[in-house]
């Protein structure tokens, strides 16, 4: 039977996907701060009566647009700091989705060993290291499927958030 040493434990799975699901979770959250500031600054940018003098017109106008182009900014960085999190949770995806493949073929090979071994003793360990086996599987399989949930709804956040600014800046 090969050995891989560096396999990681079932914690460290679930340690690792949890990490980044938060991250991605905290970041999308951090992204409607800059959205947020958009859209009241183009809100108090068109509720302005505009009857002060030319030069304090200007000065708002330009103060108000410099804040607008920061905020855009802020959401453009914070937007690829969040795809590239999203990128490195699709790879953990793929990967708890292969480990699980293979893992299954594995409790498969298992069962079949079992099925053509002569001692008790030994279909009993060929039986409990397929359902461990199995287990295993099922757990890689649910692991990708809640993070790649959380993925999916990360990116309509994201999508949304994008929404939100396009519009506040067209105003």
């Amino acid at each position: 039977m090969k050995r891989f040493g560096d396999a990681p434990s079932r914690a460290e799975f679930k340690e690792r996907t949890d990490l980044r699901r938060q991250d991605m979770r905290d970041r999308a959250e951090e992204m409607e701060d800059p959205v947020d500031d958009m859209e009241t600054l183009t809100g108090v940018e068109e509720g302005l009566s505009g009857e002060s003098s030319a030069e304090v017109v200007e000065f708002i106008e330009g103060e108000v647009e410099e804040a607008k182009d920061d905020s855009s900014d802020t959401f453009d960085r914070e937007a690829r700091e969040l795809e590239e999190v999203q990128s490195e949770t699709d790879e953990d995806v793929t990967e708890l989705d292969e480990r699980s493949d293979a893992t299954s073929d594995d409790a498969e090979k298992l069962k079949m060993a079992g099925d053509l071994l002569h001692g008790d003793r030994a279909k009993e360990a060929a039986d409990r290291s397929s359902d461990e086996s199995l287990r295993e599987a099922e757990f890689l399989a649910e692991l990708a499927s809640e993070t790649h949930a959380d993925v999916e709804e990360n990116r309509q956040v994201e999508e949304d958030n994008r929404r939100r600014l396009d519009q506040a800046r067209r105003r």
